[in-house]
């Protein structure tokens, strides 16, 4: 198959644009797959330090090309970026309600604990609210 003169002309115009979509299609591809790119991450200084450092770390042994963007908020903020789309996915150290399509996973629990002076001795050995603690 041969292209006519006219089909060469044409080829001409539309060469760069279409390497620019292959090059774009190629860029996609690889982001589904996990061999490069960015994942941006909003997660509070909690949720850093007892999940997410340590899942970041496993994640980049599997997919060394894979880099982050995390940034460093409270957990209102960190679903407000989540919801504005500034941020890929947001780990967060309390429990809430977010409505659809968010979706909530609790991937690690902890126990706060309170460490204090004098002025708080009548709080030792009790649970403060339990459960019922926001």
């Amino acid at each position: 198959m041969k292209l006519t003169q006219e089909g060469n002309i044409f080829y001409e115009y539309i060469a760069a644009g279409c390497a620019q979509f292959f090059k774009g299609e190629n860029n996609l591809s690889n982001l589904i797959s996990l061999e490069n790119g960015t994942i941006y991450i909003s997660a509070t200084e909690t949720a850093l330090h007892c999940y997410l450092f340590e899942a970041v770390r496993d994640f980049n042994i599997l997919y060394p090309n894979v880099h982050f963007k995390i940034l460093n908020n409270s957990t209102t903020d960190s679903v407000n970026a989540l919801k504005e789309g500034k941020v890929d996915l947001a780990v967060v150290s309390a429990t809430l309600q977010v409505t659809p399509p968010l979706k909530m996973k609790i991937v690690k629990k902890y126990r706060d604990i309170l460490i204090g002076g004098n002025r708080f001795e009548k709080l030792k050995n009790r649970e403060i609210c339990g459960e019922n603690c926001a």
